[in-house]
């Protein structure tokens, strides 16, 4: 025995409508609060039913596929880039790590470090002080 899953109206018109565009046959919103249940004559199976606590039953199997078929429509856009001021952050602190790393062993350090260090470091607090 297979067991249902309970939506609510909207969300079992949008499932109808879905499960019967396949068919090609549109259904109104008016046509479909007509209707107590929805039965498939092709597969011989009750698709929708409407329960007296205003609920909708689906049988799980077909809950499912729309599940998948409503996941599928989902469209993600595409990965963009970290903000300026995260990744003056991140600079800042690859910076400052860097050299220290330099002075710890001795070493020269880059003017070039240091001075994009200081104007990151100004940008940050001129931003911060706008705030």
């Amino acid at each position: 025995m297979r067991e249902d899953t309970y939506i609510d109206e909207q969300s079992a018109y949008e499932f109808i409508s879905w499960y019967f565009k396949k068919d090609e046959t549109e259904l109104t919103k008016k046509e479909f609060n007509q209707y107590l249940w929805f039965y498939d004559n092709k597969n011989k199976e009750y698709v929708l039913r409407k329960k007296y606590t205003g609920q909708y039953a689906i049988p799980v199997e077909l809950f499912d596929k729309w599940q998948n078929h409503l996941k599928s429509q989902i469209i993600e856009p595409p990965l963009g880039v970290i903000p300026k001021w995260l990744h003056d952050e991140y600079r800042i602190k690859d910076l400052k790590a860097a050299i220290n790393r330099y002075l710890d062993n001795n070493r020269e350090v880059s003017a070039e470090w240091i001075d994009e260090y200081n104007l990151l470091v100004k940008s940050i607090k001129t931003k911060g002080d706008h705030r």
